[in-house]
């Protein structure tokens, strides 16, 4: 999964004269955001667009009694622990 920045649209003259107005008297200024895009590589996983990473996603499932308790899922929780 990749982020990507993009510069924000330009604005149309009717759109810029009303902020132009606005900022006009000094208390007010506009700033544009930049446009962040997520695009997918390849497969996109169950997890990915809603979660930061597979560990956070594993944290989810385990708070809403969503996942199977396995050897490898209690082995991966607890290294993590450990490391931490």
């Amino acid at each position: 999964m990749l982020v990507e920045q993009l510069p924000p649209k330009p604005l149309s003259k009717e759109e810029q004269l009303i902020f132009d107005d606005i900022t006009s008297s000094g208390s007010a200024y506009f700033k544009p955001r930049a446009i962040q895009v997520t695009r997918f590589v390849g497969t996109p996983e169950s997890w990915q667009g809603i979660f930061e990473s597979e560990e956070h996603y594993f944290q989810w499932l385990s708070a809403n009694r969503l996942h199977r308790i396995d050897d490898d899922l209690v082995e991966y929780f607890s290294e993590a622990i450990a490391v931490a």
